[in-house]
């Protein structure tokens, strides 16, 4: 079943809640965390992972980059010298992406953050929010949820999730707080801590809640184009959604100083869920029904495709050495 994306996207959330993802109190049970062998996948072939950002020290000719006399096509040297695969297979000069996590076949990570020192990600089998070291290593269920977590955000303070409602704890699962009803989509944290924002899918809204806690409110609605809203994200000067339900889907922005209207970011977008941003300003999406991660900069323009075939992928985490996602029952990481 897909999240995102059916024709009866009014009544899709009700279904996601409501299917038969799993009994409650199915344990974590990681099968293993090495790296998955190469495939097409994972070696930036077609259909597979790709490599955005070659070194810039990689030169524009058909000669074979040599370090230390020897080809750079180790995990070591991988495209370049001293481009270090963190773990991950070298193919054809490009890093493949880890596998940091495998859950038991039939439990399905849903969504992943991470912050300065964790990983998270919710088993939506077990129907628990689990937290583990950066490696992967040490995972532990922190929260459990009455009924399937959706998407996260997290910081070094707080972590929030969305089930039926957008709800925080602390960062290690404590304290729980209900901020709002109605609320399923993706949250995101704005970059001057001041907000939280989340999607509310059916009530075509994206809401906003004090970072510290406090009431919620409508932040943009239907007068705003905001229509069956997924993904959320912030920048210093504009607020970013989508608006699907259905293909195709667009990611939209609009200023936070003034009211001078909602511009398009992409159009033709293949139902398009959560959106983050990393430290330079590039804005990442996921879109589901294709299970793309993308890459452009905040206007759309500059896009790159980071990888394809990525089963239920919802969202990516960013941090400043890797990207992670959840795909099926794995959690993955690649070196940026």
């Amino acid at each position: 079943m897909s999240w995102r994306g059916s024709s009866t996207a009014r009544l899709r959330r009700r279904l996601v809640f409501t299917a038969a993802l799993g009994a409650a109190g199915c344990g974590l049970g990681v099968v293993g965390s090495e790296s998955a062998p190469p495939s097409d996948v994972d070696a930036g072939r077609e259909g597979g992972f790709r490599d955005p950002s070659p070194p810039v020290d990689a030169p524009v000719t058909d000669a074979p980059v040599l370090c230390d006399g020897a080809p750079a096509d180790t995990p070591d040297n991988c495209g370049s010298c001293g481009r270090d695969c963190a773990g991950g297979a070298c193919v054809a000069g490009r890093c493949a992406a880890l596998d940091l996590l495998v859950l038991p076949p039939g439990q399905t990570v849903r969504a992943v953050a991470v912050n300065s020192t964790n990983l998270y990600f919710i088993d939506n089998m077990s129907r628990t929010i689990v937290r583990a070291e950066l490696d992967g290593s040490t995972p532990s269920n922190i929260v459990t949820t009455s009924l399937p977590g959706s998407q996260l955000a997290v910081d070094d303070t707080y972590l929030w999730y969305t089930t039926t409602g957008l709800r925080r704890t602390s960062a290690t699962g404590t304290d729980e707080v209900l901020l709002a009803d109605n609320v399923g989509g993706c949250v995101a944290i704005d970059p001057d801590k001041t907000r939280v924002y989340a999607a509310d899918f059916d009530g075509d809204r994206i809401v906003a809640v004090p970072y510290g806690g406090g009431l919620a409110t409508d932040l943009l609605t239907a007068d705003a184009g905001v229509s069956f809203p997924w993904g959320v994200a912030a920048n210093a000067t504009h607020m970013f959604f989508t608006t699907s339900g259905n293909d195709p889907g667009r990611i939209l922005r609009r200023p936070k100083a003034d009211d001078s209207g909602t511009t398009t970011v992409k159009v033709a977008q293949k139902n398009p869920n959560c959106l983050a941003f990393d430290e330079a300003g590039l804005l990442y999406w996921v879109t589901h029904n294709d299970g793309v991660i993308h890459r452009s900069k905040a206007d759309g323009s500059d896009e790159v495709v980071l990888a394809t075939d990525q089963a239920e992928v919802t969202q990516v985490a960013i941090d400043e050495k890797f990207l992670y996602w959840g795909t099926g029952n794995k959690v993955r990481r690649l070196v940026r």
